[in-house]
Formats: structure tokens, sequence, C-alpha cells
């Protein structure tokens, strides 16, 4: 998949993203694989761009996350 094409799915991710926090009851499952898959992309872009290229970032990395996914957050 092309860096293009790429950001047309994180596009769209967050798009269905957006959709499902504003309905009146969260969809849970939905909401969790919508961020797990924009992750994904945003992680896919930044190893695909070109040097300099702006890099999509839907939230700033938390040092130790990956130790504290084991802990309640």
């Amino acid at each position: 998949m092309s860096v293009d094409q790429l950001f047309g799915k994180y596009k769209r991710l967050k798009k269905d993203l957006s959709a499902a926090y504003s309905q009146p009851q969260w969809n849970a499952a939905l909401v969790d694989r919508l961020v797990d898959e924009i992750g994904m992309v945003e992680r896919e872009i930044a190893m695909r761009a070109p040097p300099g290229m702006a890099v999509p970032m839907a939230r700033p990395p938390v040092a130790g996350l990956e130790e504290a996914r084991g802990a309640d957050l």
C-alpha cells in the first residue's frame, strides 16, 4: 500500500472514529478496534514516508506505555 493510500485509510478511520464517538452510547469494541487500526496505519506511514514528510499521530507516545499495558490504566 502506498503512502497516499495509507493517508486515505487513516482519514477514513479517523472519520469512522468520530462517528463512533458521536453516538449516544459508544460501542467500546468498535472504538478499540478503530484506535488500534489507526495506530497501525500511523506506524506504517511513519516507516514508509520519505524523510521530512509530516506524519499523523493520533496521540503523542507515552514513555513506558508498553510496560504499563499489563496494568490497569
